[in-house]
């Protein structure tokens, strides 16, 4: 099989690089044993404002207007929902806080992910006697769902390799990078812990970040 990329990991990274590979006519394949399981604990919530100080989550808007056609593009063709629209709201303490609210709302941009009314509570448990704040498009991926039915979309396509990574398996050349059967002029690495051990990848570990996708080309 000859492929432009191989990808190491099904983890988000992992599947979201294969999807961005996919919608731009690439090749590629998926190598995983699927013994990494915190892509399927992950909480999944996207929130674009930092609730402490009512500042956006760096560059919110283009996020937002990249990841959610992106996701609604795979739901299509799975015939899935992911994307579950999710309410999150702030607990507003004292008049003050209403006052930052709305000061902070007439900033260049923030009007989209604000709302302009404040809510009343109506859970007695909760605690809000100055009412609540709404942040807008806010939502939830199920990430497990996701991994599942795109690991089985990839199954289906015979794109996807069933196994763990033996690093003697791959050769490396001026031009091209060989595993088994498996040719292509790049390669992917979605696991911080490979990218640490392995002495291949020692140039691109990252250095207490999980999720940084690494390069490998004839370049």
């Amino acid at each position: 099989m000859k492929v432009d990329c191989l990808i190491v990991g099904s983890g988000l990274a992992g599947l979201c690089f294969a999807e961005t590979l996919f919608q731009n006519g690439r090749s590629f394949a998926v190598i995983s044993d699927d013994s990494q399981s915190a892509s399927e604990v992950a909480g999944g919530l996207y929130n674009p404002l930092i609730l402490k100080r009512f500042t956006l989550a760096f560059q919110a808007a283009k996020q937002l207007d990249y990841a959610l056609p992106f996701y609604a593009e795979i739901e299509k063709r799975l015939g899935q929902q992911f994307d579950y629209k999710q309410e999150v709201v702030r607990i507003l303490h004292e008049p003050a806080e209403q006052n930052r609210w709305f000061e902070a709302r007439d900033r260049l941009g923030y009007e989209r992910f604000m709302d302009d009314a404040l809510l009343q509570n109506a859970t007695p448990q909760i605690k809000a006697p100055h009412k609540l704040a709404r942040v807008l498009e806010t939502g939830r991926l199920d990430t497990a769902a996701f991994r599942a039915a795109y690991r089985q979309w990839l199954e289906a396509q015979g794109l996807l390799i069933q196994e763990r990574l033996e690093y003697d398996r791959l050769e490396t050349g001026a031009d091209v990078l060989r595993y088994g059967e498996i040719r292509g002029f790049a390669s992917r690495v979605c696991r911080r812990v490979w990218l640490e051990r392995e002495s291949v990848f020692q140039p691109f570990a990252p250095s207490g970040v999980e999720g940084r996708i690494a390069h490998y080309s004839r370049s």
